[in-house]
Formats: structure tokens, C-alpha cells, sequence
């Protein structure tokens, strides 16, 4: 019965170095893809960034539409008093209210 190789002996005249880069190399080239999972997950994203840019499209035109309704001009130095600001009013109903995004 054969004794069990020392991690100093040659398998077929081969060294050991070798043969575990091989060895390596072949379990890199057979690995898993993972193409489904790794496919889902772009879609996911891609369908996170559209609802990130849809929703500062939407909270823009809000912010748009309430200073129109304020006849405030469009300017980044409006100053907004909070008069209403301990009042319970949803951010629809108060017209102080102003995204940030």
C-alpha cells in the first residue's frame, strides 16, 4: 500500500507547485456563473436608479408648483417664515412646506 504524499514529493515527476497551480486554475475556470443572480441584481438596480430620478423629477415639480401658487419667483434665496410649522399638516397641505433633495 502506497504511503500518503509529503507535501515535499513529485506526483508523476511533477512538482508540487505546479500541480497545484493547475489545480487552481481548473477550479477557476469550472467555478459557478452566477448569471441569473448577477443578471437580477442589475435589473434591480437599474430599476432603483428610474425610481430615484422619477421621484426628483416629481419632488421638483412639486416645490415648482407651490411657489407658483405662492407667486414666489423661482430663486434660491426664497426665504420661507414657517408660520405654520407646529401645526399638523401633512407636507401636501402646507404651502411653507419645500422638498430638499
Amino acid at each position: 500500500m502506497p504511503q500518503a504524499l509529503k507535501a515535499s514529493d513529485e506526483v508523476a515527476n511533477v512538482p508540487e507547485e505546479i500541480l497545484t497551480g493547475s489545480l487552481q486554475f481548473s477550479k477557476l475556470m469550472t467555478r459557478p456563473r452566477y448569471i441569473k443572480a448577477f443578471t437580477a441584481h442589475i435589473i434591480i438596480y437599474a430599476i432603483q436608479l428610474a425610481a430615484i430620478v422619477f421621484l426628483r423629477i416629481v419632488l421638483m415639480r412639486r416645490n415648482q408648483l407651490k411657489r407658483r401658487a405662492q407667486s414666489l419667483e423661482e430663486s434660491k434665496s426664497e426665504h420661507i417664515a414657517h408660520r405654520r410649522a407646529f401645526e399638523d399638516l401633512t407636507d401636501q397641505e402646507n404651502p411653507d412646506f419645500r422638498y430638499v433633495y
